[in-house]
């Protein structure tokens, strides 16, 4: 346990200096209440940090999150599949079937904008 309170704490430091490793593990401590309480919304913040600066691992934990996640206060299917694209730009590779799927499922529901 001590170790974690000091991995967090070197975390909050680094995001302190804009670092995109330090935002996405610092999120993840928030998402899974590691060495902190647990916060969705704090969690979110630090991986769209991470996301921002292009950490392709940040926008894919995104996408998913605002996919499907059961602990998101509301699902919000056209930021997961901007998180989706983003994903398949830096990667190059095919992810066009599960990305069809989340539009069409949004598309049914009427909620978001492609």
């Amino acid at each position: 346990m001590v170790l974690l309170v000091k991995a967090v704490e070197l975390y909050r430091i680094g995001t302190k200096g804009n670092d995109m490793f330090a935002q996405f593990n610092l999120g993840r401590c928030y998402y899974h209440g590691k060495g902190m309480s647990k916060d969705v919304s704090k969690a979110i913040k630090f991986y769209t940090l991470s996301a921002e600066r292009s950490n392709i691992l940040a926008q894919y934990v995104l996408a998913t999150i605002y996919e499907d996640d059961e602990s998101t206060i509301e699902k919000d299917l056209s930021k997961a599949i901007l998180w989706y694209k983003k994903v398949a730009e830096h990667l190059h590779f095919n992810i066009n079937e599960h990305l069809t799927t989340v539009i069409m499922i949004c598309a049914y529901n009427g909620n978001c904008v492609c």
